[in-house]
Parts: C-alpha cells; structure tokens; sequence
C-alpha cells in the first residue's frame, strides 16, 4: 500500500493484492454524516462493504481539477459493528496507487 499524500483522521488501510482488496480500518469513527474522505487514493473502487457483516455500503470518487486531487467518500452506518476498528472491504481495479502531491 503506497503512502497517502495526506494524515488519515479516521484509521488506516492495510491491501491484499491476492483479493485486489483494500482494508479500511475505521477506529475513529466519523461523526454525523458518517462519511469518510479519503484524499489522493487513485485506485478505482467498485464496492465497499462491512467486513463483519457484509453489509454494502454507499460509495463514490471524485476528482477536482482546481486542486488536483483524487477523492474517494465511503458512507458508513450511524451505528458501527466495532466500536474499537470497523473494517470495511473496498474492492479495487489494478494497482493501488496513490497521488503524488
């Protein structure tokens, strides 16, 4: 997993390049609207979901021009499955790579 241009509020991510899986560990989780915004991530993703429960969750990327930033938002339950590290799968296309600032 390459470095993220940016500090990580909310946790960290760890990769299976075998399952082209990225882990999002969630252990500080986001208040209302429960979103998280991952800057400089310019691997597609497909899908996201609970790891714990297999419950699909809401997600899209984003990229603004004006910044030259890739972005990508994962919604999450008001209610998380862990308190201490919500894992949520994000499956991805190719090579995780990260932006370059």
């Amino acid at each position: 997993m390459p470095d993220l241009p940016y500090r990580l509020n909310f946790g960290g991510f760890t990769y299976s390049k075998k399952h082209s899986r990225l882990y999002m560990h969630v252990v500080n989780d986001p208040l209302a609207p429960h979103r998280i915004c991952v800057v400089g991530l310019q691997a597609k993703v497909t899908g996201a979901k609970l790891l714990r429960t297999g419950e699909p969750l809401n997600c899209w990327q984003t990229y603004e021009t004006a910044r030259d930033e890739h972005r990508l938002f994962v919604e999450l339950p008001e209610s998380v499955p862990d308190k201490l590290d919500t894992v949520v799968a994000l499956d991805v296309e190719g090579d995780v790579v990260a932006q370059q600032l």
